[in-house]
This record gives C-alpha cells, sequence and structure tokens, in this order.
C-alpha cells in the first residue's frame, strides 16, 4: 500500500541561476494552491559540495525567529495563526540535524496538505548524477523546472553580481569553475535527463519571463498541474533582483563566446527559437 504522507517536494527548480529563479519563487509564492519554503533556496541537495549550506541554513532560521517571536506579540488577531505557522517553519529550519530524513520531514510536517509543494536552488543544476539519482529514485521527485539563459549574458550576469562584493577581485571571478559551471547548459540537461523523462522537465527560456511572463507562468502551471489565473500574479511584469546594468568587456566578451560556443550550438540545434538568436548574436552561425 502506498504511504500516504508525502516525503518529497512535487517539483524542484534546479536554476539557471541569473535566469529568473528569484522572479519564478516569487510568483509561485502567491499562487493559493502551491506552498514553497519561506526562504528561497534550501541548498540541501548541493550541501554534499558545500557542507556550511547547514550551517547557514540554521543561522538564518534562528535570526528569523527572533523577528517573528517579536512580531507575534504585538500582532493582531488576524495575523497570529500566520506568523505562528512561519514559526513553526522556522523551527523545524534551525534544528541542529539536518539528514535526508530532516529534509523529507519538511514536506510531510511542514508543507500543507492538498496543495503542490516545491523548492527552487539553482544551485541543484551543478550537483552530481548520483545525487540526482537520489532525488529521483530515493526521495521521489518527479518534476524539475530548469529556465535556460544565452550563457554568455548569463555568465556576464553573475559576474556582475559577483562583483558587487568587494571581497572578489574582478581580474579572478569571470574565469571562476563555478561561474562557468552554471553556464553548460549541454552537461546540466545530459545529467538532468539521464533520470528524468521528458514529460518530467520543463525547459523555459529567460527571454519569455521578460516579454511573455503570464504566458510563461500558464506553461508553469500546466506543467505542474494547477490552475492558472492571471490574478494570481499581480506582479507577474516587475523584475526581481535585475543586476545593475553594464556592457560586458570586449576580452570578457570573447573569453565567454570562446567557453560556450560548444553550449551555444548544441542550444541553438536542439531548440531553435531564443536559442538560435544566441548563437547568431554570437557569430557562431550565419544571420
Amino acid at each position: 500500500m502506498e504511504d500516504p504522507i508525502k516525503r518529497a517536494p512535487d517539483f524542484l527548480g534546479i536554476g539557471l541561476q541569473k535566469a529568473g529563479t528569484s522572479w519564478l519563487d516569487e510568483q509561485l509564492d502567491r499562487h493559493p494552491d502551491i506552498w514553497l519554503p519561506k526562504r528561497k533556496e534550501l541548498h540541501f541537495f548541493d550541501s554534499t559540495l558545500n557542507a556550511s549550506w547547514h550551517d547557514k541554513r540554521q543561522e538564518r532560521a534562528k535570526k528569523e525567529l527572533e523577528s517573528l517571536n517579536k512580531r507575534l506579540q504585538t500582532a493582531k488577531k488576524g495575523q497570529v495563526k500566520k506568523i505562528q505557522k512561519e514559526i513553526e517553519e522556522q523551527e523545524y529550519m534551525a534544528q541542529p540535524i539536518q539528514d535526508l530524513d530532516w529534509y523529507k520531514g519538511i514536506w510531510s510536517t511542514i508543507a500543507p496538505i492538498g496543495v503542490v509543494s516545491g523548492e527552487i536552488t539553482p544551485a541543484y543544476s551543478l550537483i552530481e548524477e548520483d545525487t540526482i539519482k537520489l532525488i529521483r529514485e530515493d526521495v521521489g521527485v518527479n518534476k524539475v523546472i530548469l529556465i535556460l539563459r544565452d550563457p554568455v549574458e548569463r555568465s556576464w550576469s553573475q559576474f556582475r553580481m559577483m562583483t558587487e562584493r568587494s571581497s572578489n577581485d574582478p581580474e579572478r571571478v569571470f574565469k571562476k569553475r563555478r561561474l562557468l559551471d552554471r553556464g553548460r547548459a549541454k552537461e546540466i540537461l545530459e545529467r538532468w535527463e539521464a533520470y528524468f523523462s521528458p514529460e518530467e522537465i520543463f525547459i523555459g527560456f529567460f527571454e519569455d519571463i521578460k516579454v511573455r511572463p503570464y504566458s510563461f507562468l500558464e506553461q508553469v502551471c500546466n506543467f505542474l498541474e494547477v490552475r492558472f489565473d492571471r490574478a494570481f500574479f499581480p506582479e507577474a511584469e516587475t523584475p526581481v533582483r535585475v543586476s545593475r546594468s553594464a556592457p560586458c568587456p570586449p576580452d570578457i566578451l570573447e573569453f565567454y563566446r570562446e567557453e560556450y560556443k560548444s553550449d551555444l550550438l548544441y542550444l541553438a540545434n536542439r531548440f531553435g527559437g531564443y536559442p538560435l538568436d544566441w548563437a547568431r548574436r554570437h557569430e557562431l552561425l550565419p544571420e
């Protein structure tokens, strides 16, 4: 007999970073039939690459608890239940042991019953095949959302974000492996498609978020099998976490174009459409 207790998210948003995942998180969080954790990016499955994510998650939850408890003291009657539910979630996130059973417990004890639940962590695009296999076969996730963006533009956007921090040296950032690997769409697709069928992976494009956000959201809702209504998304046309605008210097542009040449051609041949425009823009295919 099938276990009636939900022990996995219904979907994962796996990236790409700087391709609209913060926007998507904010939009889906407003949907009445979808639940996501209050803080985007749980970083559970990539904690094998960076164990400090567990400590960071706990510390953030503890700080949030302090704020919530203060709010509870002065909350109006109609706000109390909502704040208490947020406290319950942050108490769970602050637990000292955060193993796979803890992760499964998010969906069985914190996520509300009767809704589609998921989480969005762009760094999941980088995890290795053994972890993807665990996600699919052990945890039981069966839907994945991936948003693609011109890898050259994506990397330049991440570069700008990273160099806003004074601790990062601009001369070294643009060649960082972790930055470059986040744009290797071919490798990312091949790893995830080894365990998820085409029907289980939603592949969207960053341009659609910018030019036709409601159409994009309708496609996502259809994929997640929830109802679509424009009224659910009153701020869909408002950008989220936009990096400062600046032209890419010629030397960095040429570096990224060479770095992603094979990805650009692969995407153009596979999808046409926007990726075909990317390849033409970077002078890899004729107009």
